[in-house]
Formats: structure tokens, C-alpha cells, sequence
């Protein structure tokens, strides 16, 4: 089971709450999710992590269990722990609870502060490479003021511009499977994405566009 199958509608959850949207269970939804994320973390040796994926496990009487692989996972918007912190920040702000925000600093501290090579972010583009990274940790330095998230956010675009391929047909290629170089015109595996976040990271405004990644 792929553990992006519970950030995402948390931080929909989430959002819809702080949006005023009020349906029977909301609550206890983010709760119970944002609790289970809580539940399942793999912390690494800088800090708080969560794997890629869990796997379920059936005992002899026939009940379930799961189990974190305790893998490596690259540090992105899909399938790593950026996208998982940004969740549980827009949860404890939901609910007003200290301990998610607080956790999902945390998490993001541990992302921003270990070597890069240990992110395992082959791609500039934004679904798993360092755009997504940055637009999160763009998020993370503005909701709470942090220097660190502002150094790091400084440290990644400035990645980010000198992964720029003037030669390309767009300027910026996605590292697909296999070290596959593709030069893709989508926003959310393509250049377009790039060009948004360094957008973004180069002015005061608050992006709006990132709701259609359920960052804000």
C-alpha cells in the first residue's frame, strides 16, 4: 500500500476544513489519518522520515499488520516525507494541534538539513525531484519564519537554476526510471512546473496554483 494514498486526501481534508467546508466525521477523518501518519513514521539518521510504502502482513489467526519498508525514500512531493509534513501541517491547523505542526517541522527539518545526495532527488521537475521540494519548503519558510527553511529554500533554487539545460527544448528535462532524460511540457513531470516555483521563489506573492497540489 503506498503511503500517498493517505497524505493526499488528508491535506484535502484539511484544507476543506480550513476553508469552512463542515460535513459529519470531518474531524475525526483528519484525526484518524493525520494520527496513522503519526503512527507509521521510519526516522533515519537525521530525524523524522516515513518510506515510500507500507506493507500489510497476515497473522496465523488470519489479522493484518503493517509494516513500514525501511527503505530509502527520495524526499519529494509524491512519494516522500515533504508531502507527508505538508499534510500534517495543514491538519494541526485544522484541528489546532500543536503536536501535528509540530511534527511536521520537524519532519521537514530533517529533509532540508541532511546531505543532498541523501534526498535522492535525480529530477528538477516537481512530482519527485527538487521544484516539488522547494515549493514546500517556499511554504514551510513562510507559515512559520524559520531561518532554516528560508536557507534551504535559498540553497534549492539556486540547485534548481543550475540544473537549467539552455540546449534543451525546454530548458529543463525530467530523470525518468533509468536515468531517461525527457523533455516534457506538463506542469507536473515537465519545465513548466520548474518555471513556477522559481517564479515563486523569486517574488513576496503567495502562489495560488499550488492548490492543485494540495499545498495551500
Amino acid at each position: 500500500m503506498r503511503k500517498p494514498c493517505i497524505p493526499g486526501p488528508l491535506a484535502l481534508l484539511a484544507l476543506a476544513k480550513l476553508n469552512s467546508v463542515e460535513v459529519d466525521g470531518l474531524t475525526q477523518a483528519i484525526s484518524r489519518l493525520a494520527d496513522w501518519l503519526s503512527e507509521h513514521r521510519t526516522d533515519d539518521s537525521w530525524g523524522v522520515n516515513w518510506s515510500s510504502v507500507v506493507s500489510v502482513q497476515w497473522g496465523a489467526d488470519g489479522s493484518p499488520s503493517i509494516d513500514p519498508e525501511r527503505l530509502p525514500t527520495h524526499a519529494a512531493w509524491c512519494y516522500g516525507s515533504p508531502g507527508v509534513a505538508r499534510a500534517l501541517w495543514l491538519a494541526g491547523r485544522a484541528l489546532d494541534r500543536g503536536d501535528y505542526g509540530d511534527l511536521a517541522i520537524k519532519t521537514m527539518e530533517n529533509v532540508v538539513t541532511k546531505p543532498a545526495d541523501f534526498r535522492f532527488l535525480k529530477s528538477p521537475t516537481f512530482c519527485h525531484g527538487v521544484a516539488g521540494l522547494l515549493q514546500i519548503t517556499l511554504r514551510f519558510a513562510a507559515d512559520t519564519r524559520l531561518p532554516v527553511f528560508r536557507k534551504a529554500a535559498g540553497e534549492l533554487a539556486a540547485e534548481l537554476i543550475r540544473a537549467y539545460e539552455p540546449d534543451s527544448i525546454l530548458g529543463y528535462r525530467s530523470v525518468e526510471t533509468g536515468a531517461c532524460r525527457v523533455d516534457n511540457p506538463g506542469l507536473l513531470d515537465g519545465a513548466p512546473g520548474v518555471a513556477l516555483v522559481l517564479l515563486a521563489a523569486s517574488c513576496n506573492a503567495s502562489p495560488t496554483w499550488d492548490r492543485l497540489f494540495l499545498l495551500s
